[in-house]
């Protein structure tokens, strides 16, 4: 008799390694400061990345009073607060618990509305 394969859990797995990473003091994981949000929230240019080393050019930016914008696996308490700064309804979706805690600990923080989900996309149906 042979045993069953089980389909790996790559949502738990990268969970885990999310929350690992975050744990370790993995850059992604940190939380913009209060005196970040205040500057960017006051008029000032977020400074958002593409990739490490490639910043999101401020003619990028559109107004975002009153838009709402999805943050898919962008937790961790940078973008989504950065983009709340300038007026977005701000929704971030992350498997990882250690980031969506990041999302809220700003939010609280600032005294902004939060929208944190710590599921996968193909449980926030309301988005995909």
């Amino acid at each position: 008799m042979s045993e069953e394969k089980q389909p790996l859990n790559y949502q738990e797995i990268n969970r885990q390694t999310v929350n690992q990473w975050v744990a370790d003091g993995w850059e992604w994981g940190q939380p913009i400061s209060h005196a970040e949000y205040q500057r960017v929230a006051q008029g000032g240019v977020p400074h958002l990345v593409l990739s490490p080393t490639k910043p999101v050019p401020a003619a990028w930016y559109p107004d975002l009073h009153g838009k709402k914008v999805l943050g898919l696996a962008s937790g961790g308490g940078q973008q989504g607060p950065l983009l709340t700064a300038l007026g977005a309804d701000v929704t971030i979706i992350d498997y990882a618990d250690t980031q969506i805690q990041a999302e809220q600990l700003v939010a609280q923080r600032e005294g902004v509305r939060h929208h944190g989900d710590p599921r996968g996309c193909h449980k926030a149906s309301a988005f995909c």
